[in-house]
């Protein structure tokens, strides 16, 4: 009989590999979570009101730093303690002087914050410390606390006789954009108050050292029933209080603000409007009214009077508080002389008449000497009489073909102030014209150029249309009712001679019209023709209709019309007027935005011989095969509101037509073959994006307003498409025909602030 022989094998056994592995998992678990391992500190508060164990997240700047594990109330019942799981990272920043508070919405004195835990529910929020001793247990704080003066940005100190409706947390505006807002507010021992605020840093370099601040919390209403200011900021200031910055266009350049500089917080936008503080001593306060007299000078608004008192002298005179815009602190001086101006009657006429309608008002006239902040009101301008007793000045002659309200003592006006005036008048039997004399002011003779334009500004002149709306306009109401003439330098001229001449328009419209190109147009349908009717040209208006009669047998109606001189080229042999009104047909309507800005005259160029008289057609050549232009294609997963001559727009300008669509193979898409008129092709580049622009379309809020805007109406009722061009170095090379564009839903915000530089079909770079 044979004995088994026993063979020992070398090496482990596989019954211990299972083993081993578990071995080494656990103990890769083990260091990861010693490694991972949190830092636990404790937080004392009040209260954990809306503080959950294991929810609750202390964020800082947006990010998770921490979760609170538990919630305990202390021996002595007075305030809890949060257990809170710091992750390891945060370990070098728990110092003695980082501050926690517990973020939620609060209602405090009509302001509203932590609006953002509505949805994601209360936080522990966080800021660092500046310290370098560490800490584990730290007192938590009420609410957020000021932003450290370490903090990137702009830390500012303004002064206020009054809090108003300021708070911590009130926001700082400009132009409507919160830009930072209030940390703290003290009493001071002069009772005035010290307000800390803080600009963030990207808008701190807005804030000049000349920027104004002013209380915005509520509407301001200031002036009379003639002069009635309402000033109101935006809704989120009126709700929970707020201050305004702004800077006057005059102190743009003053040096950039500075951290820790002490600023002053005035009341509301008047006074910070004009801050130079100067007072007026009158006779008598007659005509004069807090917060709505102004001080002009030349036709600008300097200043204001602010407030007004007796003064304790023997006379008991007026004394007026004035504040002064910065830009005129130089006449500031002893030789300056300010007087009141006021309705005048006297045997020559009524002078001043403005002053009925916007109330008295002081000016003043330059002068030289010490600087002075206190000056006496003389009863009367000093040079009211200037033009009337001294012929020192420039003489002109105007010629027109009738006076209409112009008398001896009418007004020669530049940009409605007054520089002269008219002399005398004499009718002109041979020409059959009346030749007026008038004398322009020496300080102002230099106003008027071999170039300038006169025209009559006497009655009131309305015109009207649907599309345009009710237009009316006046000279001043001393023209108004005594009559006047303006003037206009429309080119550069050289100094006229003594006694020159010139011609007297009937209106501005005539003198505007003097020095276009006339044109006469004969129409055999004339419906909707009228005086003003504009004539375009590619949508852009180049002229008007300025005068329309008919002719002997009343078949045709001759239309007299002005173009610009830089559409003179326009004009030949071969050139087309269409009058364009809005058109329905089975196959879609066009141009119904002529439904509410009425028809308008359409030119198609032409070439030929230059011409100045045309018959108009009934239809221009405006199929797809008459027109050139580059064919391109767009696809798109819905049709929207387009269809077969649904416009193309670039800046709301018409570029281009669709042609013809159908759908794709798969039916997935909608393809659309798009002509780009010939024009216009220089505008599509390989990275042009096309867009649905059918329709209306709105957006903003309750706070920031809302905005709605369409293309065109064409494109509200029958469906448009509009484009934009990236930026020179985007925009990508030219496209052939045949080209495939992605055609969106809506646009992108940032298309809209693209403008490349392109260069037109034709012209030499």
């Amino acid at each position: 009989m044979s004995r088994p022989v026993v063979e020992k094998k070398s090496g482990l056994s596989p019954i211990w590999i299972l083993p081993l592995v578990a071995i080494c998992v656990g103990g890769w678990l083990l260091y990861k979570s010693y490694k991972d391992a949190g830092i636990d500190i404790t937080i004392r508060l009040e209260t954990a009101s809306g503080i959950t164990a294991g929810k609750t997240l202390v964020i800082f700047r947006g990010t998770q730093v921490g979760v609170v594990r538990a919630v305990d109330v202390t021996d002595d019942l007075q305030a809890v303690d949060l257990t809170v799981e710091m992750i390891k990272g945060a370990e070098p920043h728990l110092l003695e002087d980082v501050k926690f508070w517990v973020e939620k919405i609060d209602v405090e004195a009509g302001r509203v914050t932590g609006l953002d835990t509505l949805f994601s529910g209360s936080y522990i929020g966080m800021q660092r410390g500046t310290s370098d001793k560490p800490a584990r247990a730290f007192i938590g704080l009420e609410r957020r606390p000021p932003v450290p003066t370490s903090e990137a940005g702009l830390h500012l100190t303004l002064h206020s006789d009054a809090l108003y409706s300021i708070e911590m947390g009130s926001g700082i505006y400009h132009k409507n954009v919160m830009i930072g807002s209030v940390q703290n507010h003290t009493l001071m021992d002069d009772d005035t108050i010290s307000i800390g605020i803080f600009i963030k840093p990207e808008y701190a370099s807005r804030v000049r050292e000349k920027s104004r601040f002013w209380n915005a919390s509520g509407i301001t209403v200031d002036g009379g029933i003639t002069n009635l200011k309402v000033h109101i900021p935006s809704l989120a200031s009126i709700i929970k209080g707020g201050i305004i910055m702004d800077t006057p266009p005059g102190l743009k350049a003053s040096a950039p603000a500075v951290n820790g500089q002490v600023m002053t917080l005035y009341e509301d936008y008047s006074a910070a409007e004009y801050g130079i503080p100067l007072s007026l001593e009158l006779l008598t306060g007659e005509g004069i009214s807090e917060g709505s007299t102004k001080v002009m000078y030349r036709g600008m608004k300097l200043g204001h009077v602010k407030h007004m008192a007796i003064n304790k002298n023997k006379e008991h005179t007026v004394k007026a508080k004035v504040l002064l815009d910065p830009r005129a602190k130089s006449i500031l001086n002893s030789g300056t002389k300010f007087y009141l101006v006021k309705p005048k009657v006297s045997v020559r006429g009524i002078r001043n008449l403005e002053t009925i309608i916007d109330g008295v008002y002081i000016s003043f006239i330059p002068g030289e000497g010490k600087p002075q902040d206190h000056f006496v009101v003389q009863a009367a301008d000093p040079g009211s009489d200037y033009a009337r007793h001294n012929s020192d000045g420039l003489i002109i002659q105007l010629t027109a073909d009738s006076l209409g309200a112009i008398s001896t003592g009418s007004p020669i006006l530049y940009k409605k102030m007054k520089v002269g005036e008219v002399t005398s008048m004499q009718l002109r039997e041979k020409e059959d014209k009346v030749l007026i004399t008038a004398v322009i002011n020496k300080q102002y003779d230099a106003l008027v150029k071999s170039s300038s334009r006169f025209y009559n500004t006497s009655g009131v002149e309305v015109t009207a249309s649907l599309g345009a709306g009710l237009k009316i306009h006046t000279g001043s109401l001393e023209t108004l009712i005594a009559g006047g003439v303006s003037f206009y330098n429309p080119v550069k001229g050289k100094v006229p001679k003594n006694n020159s001449k010139f011609i007297l328009y009937e209106d501005f419209i005539a003198a505007k019209n003097s020095a276009r190109e006339k044109i006469v147009i004969h129409f055999k349908e004339p419906v909707g023709l009228k005086k003003g009717t504009k004539i375009k040209y590619n949508e852009i208006t180049i002229g008007e209709v300025v005068d329309l009669e008919y002719e002997k047998k009343m078949t045709m109606v001759s239309v007299e019309a002005v173009l610009d001189k830089a559409a003179v080229h326009l004009l030949s042999s071969g050139t087309h007027f269409r009058l364009v009104r809005p058109e329905f047909s089975l196959v879609g309507t066009h141009h119904l935005d002529t439904l509410i800005r009425g028809p308008y005259i359409s030119i198609e160029p032409g070439s030929g011989s230059p011409q100045r008289e045309f018959t108009a057609i009934s239809e221009l050549k405006t199929s797809a095969t008459d027109v050139k232009g580059l064919n391109i294609q767009l696809s798109t997963t819905d049709l929207f509101s387009l269809k077969v001559g649904s416009p193309i727009y670039y800046r709301r300008v018409k570029v281009g037509e669709v042609l013809s669509f159908e759908l794709s193979k798969t039916f997935q898409y909608v393809h659309l073959n798009a002509l780009i008129y010939h024009q216009y092709t220089s505008i599509i580049r390989q990275n042009t994006k096309f867009w649905n622009a059918s329709g209306i379309h709105a957006s903003g809020g309750v706070f920031s307003g809302v905005s709605v805007s369409t293309e065109s109406l064409d494109s509200l009722l029958t469906g448009g498409i509009a484009l934009a061009t990236p930026d020179n170095k985007d925009m990508g090379g030219p496209v052939k025909a045949g080209h495939r564009f992605r055609l969106y839903g809506e646009a992108e915000e940032s298309w809209s602030k693209w403008s490349p530089v392109l260069t037109p079909v034709g012209s030499k770079k």
